[in-house]
């Protein structure tokens, strides 16, 4: 059973040719080890997570499929995820307790395999979904769609039609309301908020998302480019831009795109949450001082210009 990680259930093995009490002895004597409810690791060292994944969905049941979290690691949409293992299962099922393993039923599952692993796992697109349902804010749940979009794993197309699917969806409105954004080129939820209290709502011109540019010898993107203006907007997050090498990459692309005539702006969260009118003051004398017409607009009774 290499291709399940050296993991395998006991209906396997008996199907396989082994007997009860052969499975009993292997296990006696430490060259199986038992590491769910009939379901057994063929050989004596740790298990390692594609060891515990296939354990999980193997002892759960028919028909079981990793879900949330864990297929969100499977998909890459959320790398390092280290908790319990999460799987889904059908509603009629009854399984063992399991060890270190989150169940939940759906009536609704539709398990795929995974491409290079052939674990059964929830699709890319009801893994967002189900993470989305669980956010707290709808800030979070943007970001579980976000980072599926950013990563390639899928397309605002198959989540549009996901969504379509599920009768009830935790923040549909605003979900709905930002797919076609990001789907459009916003990667992050910081991007979307640019482009939303930012952008649009003070009436700057609509920039080029993710514009690709040669920078000494390899491609980069650009958050945000006022083409016309030789302006761009970068939007720093969290992730990419934290460390030494991020910093000194981003000073480089700065830098060359200086030497083309071009002025960069960078904002992070605290201005883009925290001060979208200020953000869009500068942004906007910076593209006039360029040859914009403007107006720049104020956003609401509120604004700060």
């Amino acid at each position: 059973m290499k291709w399940q990680e050296g993991v395998v259930s006991q209906q396997q093995a008996l199907e396989a040719g082994m007997t009860h009490s052969a499975l009993r002895r292997r296990v006696s004597t430490g060259r199986w080890q038992l590491v769910q409810p009939r379901t057994y690791l063929t050989h004596s060292g740790p298990p390692n997570l594609p060891s515990r994944l296939w354990a999980a969905v193997l002892a759960a049941g028919p028909d079981a499929a990793l879900s949330h979290d864990s297929a969100a690691a499977l998909w890459g949409t959320a790398p390092g995820y280290s908790g319990p293992v999460r799987v889904m299962i059908p509603f009629e099922q009854n399984p063992p307790q399991l060890r270190d393993v989150r169940l939940r039923r759906s009536r609704r599952l539709r398990p795929v395999h995974h491409p290079s692993t052939s674990l059964p796992c929830t699709s890319v697109e009801a893994t967002v979904f189900d993470l989305a349902d669980e956010a707290v804010k709808v800030r979070d749940a943007l970001a579980v769609v976000a980072a599926a979009l950013q990563r390639r794993a899928t397309t605002g197309t198959k989540l549009t039609a996901e969504l379509t699917f599920r009768n009830r969806v935790r923040w549909r409105g605003g979900i709905t309301a930002a797919l076609s954004d990001l789907a459009g080129g916003a990667e992050s939820v910081l991007e979307l908020e640019y482009l939303r209290r930012v952008e649009r709502a003070h009436g700057l011109p609509t920039a080029r998302r993710q514009a690709p540019a040669f920078v000494q010898g390899t491609w980069a993107m650009r958050d945000c480019l006022y083409d016309e203006y030789a302006v761009i907007a970068e939007l720093d997050g969290w992730l990419g831009h934290g460390d030494a090498a991020g910093r000194f990459r981003d000073m480089r692309r700065d830098n060359a795109a200086a030497t083309r005539g071009q002025t960069t702006l960078r904002f992070g969260h605290a201005d883009v949450f925290g001060e979208p009118c200020q953000v869009a003051r500068l942004v906007g004398e910076v593209l006039t001082r360029a040859g914009w017409p403007g107006p720049l607009r104020r956003c609401g009774p509120s604004c700060s210009l």
